[in-house]
């Protein structure tokens, strides 16, 4: 799902995202334990694995069914039994229940058997997230004004398992330009988004993913070897930014930025992206300015509620 929301909860939790990841300061992603456990779990939702403790615990049925709708995008718009199984690990009895329980709710509907798309319930709620939405209403104009003072168009993603999703866009005409659909899932380990989140995984998290990467090659410039890819976030770590010249496009660059919680939790990454030959060294210092400021100016209206 490219954009939802928890209502009723405080603006910290408001995320577009269901794998809350380490910022390399604050906590790492909740997720719940089995139901019949007295305390819930740091919990990934994808593998159902215990992360370690914390106080409030939650519901794993719910979070998986969040996550059999995770595996939906642009690039799969629909899924089989087979496909739950596969992605999150659960036996064919179990996925059924699950994908007969959303259908029933009207999350999914199954226009041949054992086929599943997205239900009209879905494109109900996704209409009314952008349309209330406090994220959705604070990133928007954000992003226009800094693609218009850059003359570059300027992109939020948010992490998922199979790579990065285009979450948010705010496009400028010009003669060559790039374009890029909303819900468009691109490598980690191409992308200057990407490779921001790698960066501030929790080691484990990071290790797991990196193992069933497949660091597939898309130019000269793509980094397709594990230590050098780990050996570049540290790097990105520690200057607080990451670059793409080349590596996804050979003839396409970008440079994105973090955009914190104010628990310390990376919350969207946002970048500046276009033809390469416009990224020299001066716009690149210049954007990367203008991109911190966009995010500071983010996290401020967001938690200043």
């Amino acid at each position: 799902m490219s954009q939802t929301a928890v209502s009723g909860k405080p603006a910290n939790e408001l995320l577009w995202f269901p794998d809350r990841l380490e910022a390399g300061r604050g906590h790492a992603n909740r997720q719940p334990v089995a139901p019949e456990m007295p305390c819930a779990a740091y919990w990934d939702q994808t593998t159902g694995k215990n992360r370690g403790s914390m106080s409030t615990p939650l519901n794993a049925s719910l979070l998986k069914g969040f996550a059999i709708l995770n595996l939906f995008s642009d690039q799969r718009p629909e899924i089989t039994i087979a496909t739950v199984c596969k992605e999150l690990d659960l036996n064919t009895a179990t996925a059924h229940r699950f994908l007969a329980t959303l259908e029933e709710a009207g999350a999914l509907l199954s226009h041949e058997r054992g086929r599943y798309s997205l239900g009209l319930l879905m494109s109900e709620y996704g209409a009314l997230a952008g349309r209330i939405s406090p994220i959705v209403s604070v990133v928007q104009p954000v992003i226009d004004a800094l693609a218009s003072e850059l003359g570059e168009s300027v992109l939020v993603m948010r992490p998922g398992e199979n790579g990065v999703i285009c979450t948010a866009l705010a496009e400028v005409k010009r003669p060559i330009s790039v374009s890029i659909k909303l819900g468009t899932v691109l490598d980690y380990h191409a992308t200057a988004h990407g490779k921001l989140w790698f960066a501030h995984m929790k080691p484990n998290e990071l290790s797991r993913r990196l193992k069933a990467l497949s660091l597939r090659r898309h130019s000269e410039r793509t980094i397709v070897d594990i230590e050098r890819l780990k050996q570049e976030l540290e790097q990105i770590r520690q200057q607080g930014y990451s670059l793409n010249i080349g590596e996804q496009e050979p003839e396409i660059a970008a440079q994105a930025v973090p955009v914190w919680t104010n628990g310390g939790e990376l919350l969207v990454t946002l970048s500046v992206f276009g033809m390469r030959h416009r990224f020299d060294e001066a716009f690149l210092e210049l954007s990367r300015r203008r991109l911190m400021d966009a995010a500071d100016e983010i996290q401020k209206r967001l938690y200043s509620r």
